[in-house]
């Protein structure tokens, strides 16, 4: 290959030369004129806004780099400097990056310059390299390492990169400080020179083990001046370039610990409190049921004109005594029955029953309550549904629990129904109302113990504030729970669920 300028040759390369053909080529006498270019060097030329006449054969490639003006008088300088330096014989090679500016968008070039013979002066050969993708990659990962290092300083946690030899391999500020050594002072440590727990040879066997699935482990390390620290660590293992590092993020739990430890502190007490108070309750409803028997079954002889007839005022003053009397044990059996269940002492006996028998058998006894208010009682019993396992008893007093209350706060002349369906596994009875509704602001309190949603209701109605929270506790025993949907004025219906 030729060129016709000043009669210079191109000579013929060896295949281990052929690297120096890539892309676009331009050949400079020793005088700096343009001898050859390549098709590649013209179109180059073009596309980034060149004057053709200057960088064509048999201009002076010096010279329009020593003309040049504006922002790329700088570059220019450089690159003519270093092609006379490799003219003559002062660089064996000189290499300058540039970016450029073409129809594509910004582009990045490396031009190298090689000596043409070892006679000095001598032509050289300027091959333009488009090394665009390498640049965009080098950046991507230099972006990428500064998002690192910004995250490696600037975390809350200490950071600890160990070799696979448990040596620090580097850690941020924040791990040298927690364990109160320099920057300088902790890369010279390995990870048994601080951790409580595990031996040197253990720590190499986790070490070994690690990969990048990465492990959660709690651990006291000991600090430069003896105190130890109690440590959360999250860490993971990752190869590069052949050799197993192990990241470890550190975060102090000290603090967190010691919390937990007061809390749990306080649980014991509260619920060693809980158990007091629940025997004690227990206790006296124990001794307070022997005299209030008494109180009632004697009320009860004198009633019934055992002991000779009564008049009006007597036979009042009786009932006032007996009524007074069973409302005081139904409170205190309510109480020994809530102690027993919050002591976890309260048995529950599985059995198998007829559903629609127990719902009558409660019907029957709220039954007469209704009956006195005109209520309309219905009762509606899926027909798939037959028997379940539960504890009758209990099943009964959650029913008849709801089932009174329903009748105690609907007007005459209102309305109640029970329903009853099977959900998959689950048991599903609702009991609905007619009455005075519930507001959305009061629904919290239903279940609490000795919690009145009005004191004027209470005074109207009665009741001890216990019902339903036995009935919400008798539901949990059986794994189902209990809800309310209720509107003021337009009445309540209560669901439970059980197994």
């Amino acid at each position: 290959m030729s060129s016709k300028a000043n009669n210079f040759s191109i000579p013929t390369l060896e295949v281990d030369s052929m690297e120096h053909w890539e892309n676009s080529i331009v050949v400079l006498s020793s005088e700096g004129i343009v001898s050859y270019a390549d098709e590649n060097w013209k179109e180059f030329v073009v596309n980034n806004g060149m004057d053709p006449k200057k960088y064509s054969e048999g201009n002076d490639y010096l010279k329009s780099c020593d003309e040049a003006t504006g922002s790329r008088s700088g570059e220019a300088a450089s690159l003519a400097q270093g092609i006379r330096d490799v003219i003559n014989g002062r660089s064996k090679i000189f290499k300058f990056e540039f970016p450029s500016h073409d129809s594509e968008g910004k582009s990045c070039f490396l031009i190298k310059v090689h000596p043409h013979s070892n006679n000095y002066p001598t032509s050289v050969i300027l091959q333009h390299v488009d090394i665009t993708e390498k640049k965009n990659t080098e950046n991507k990962i230099e972006e990428e390492a500064t998002k690192w290092r910004i995250l490696f300083e600037q975390s809350m946690d200490g950071i600890v990169v160990l070799d696979q030899n448990g040596k620090v391999y580097e850690a941020n500020q924040k791990f040298a400080d927690m364990l109160g050594y320099s920057p300088t002072e902790i890369l010279t440590l390995h990870m048994w020179d601080w951790d409580t727990y595990y031996t040197r040879e253990h720590m190499l066997k986790i070490i070994r083990r690690a990969d990048s699935r990465g492990a959660i482990s709690e651990t006291w390390q000991r600090r430069k001046d003896g105190s130890l620290v109690n440590v959360e660590i999250t860490g993971n293992a990752a190869t590069f370039g052949g050799n197993k590092f192990i990241f470890c993020v550190c975060r102090d739990i000290t603090k967190r610990k010691r919390a937990e430890e007061i809390l749990l502190h306080a649980k014991l007490i509260a619920e060693a409190a809980n158990r007091s108070k629940g025997e004690f309750l227990a206790t006296m409803s124990h001794e307070l049921r022997t005299p209030l028997n008494s109180i009632i079954g004697f009320s009860d002889i004198l009633l019934s004109g055992m002991t000779g007839d009564l008049d009006e005022k007597q036979t009042k003053y009786l009932q006032h005594i007996s009524n007074s009397g069973q409302h005081l044990l139904k409170l205190i059996n309510d109480i020994l029955d809530l102690s027993k269940v919050e002591a976890d002492k309260m048995e529950i006996n599985f059995e198998y029953f007829s559903i629609s028998d127990a719902i009558e058998e409660v019907k029957m006894l709220v039954g007469p309550l209704a009956l006195r208010k005109g209520i309309e009682f219905d009762v509606k019993i899926n027909p798939e549904l037959d028997s379940i396992k539960a504890d009758k008893t209990k099943f009964n007093q959650i029913l008849y629990n709801l089932a009174s209350n329903a009748i105690k706060f609907t007007p005459d002349k209102g309305h109640i129904s029970i329903t009853a369906k099977r959900i998959d596994h689950m048991v599903e009875v609702s009991v609905t109302d007619s009455g005075i509704g519930i507001a959305m602001k009061d629904l919290n309190k239903l279940f609490q113990p000795f919690k009145q949603l009005n004191p004027y209701m209470t005074r109207q109605y009665g009741g001890t504030g216990l019902g339903l929270v036995l009935v919400k506790k008798y539901v949990e025993m059986h794994g189902g729970k209990i809800w309310v949907e209720s509107e003021i004025g337009k009445g309540c219906t209560f669901t439970f669920t059980i197994q």
